[in-house]
């Protein structure tokens, strides 16, 4: 630096150096925008499961039955009238029903899982949330 002020490759400089900076700044916040995204799908998916195992145990014991397939709707931002933030996934639930015979009780072991597409920058990732209960006769 003369006395007279920067020249103009010491300008330059500067400002790559603020620009660089300030792009990897912004690429932080982008990643965590989108890893925000993806929990809060997750522990939604994780809430419906959670809903739909304790609706069965409400039921009676010989209507739990499995479930192959069933559309689920993910809403990212909990608003329900703007559907562009919403995600769609694969809700499943197996049943397998165990006798025992020392006690002649028998109990079903219910596995739930909501199955979806994450979009992230170029990848498209899969994820499943997954919940299992004991029901009771």
């Amino acid at each position: 630096m003369n006395k007279k002020g920067l020249t103009l490759v010491e300008t330059v400089v500067a400002i790559i150096i603020f620009s660089l900076v300030n792009f990897s700044i912004l690429a932080v916040f982008v990643m965590l925008k989108a890893s925000n995204v993806n929990m809060r799908h997750y522990l939604q998916a994780m809430h419906r499961i959670s809903s739909k195992l304790e609706a069965l145990k409400a039921q009676n014991y010989s209507s739990v039955v499995v479930i192959t397939s069933a559309p689920v709707v993910i809403d990212n931002n909990g608003t329900p009238l703007d559907a562009s933030d919403d995600t769609t996934g694969t809700y499943s639930q197996t049943v397998n029903e165990v006798q025992d015979a020392g006690h002649l009780n028998s109990y079903k072991i219910v596995g739930a899982n909501i199955a979806w597409q994450e979009k992230s920058y170029a990848a498209v990732r899969n994820v499943s949330a997954s919940l299992v209960t004991i029901i009771t006769e």
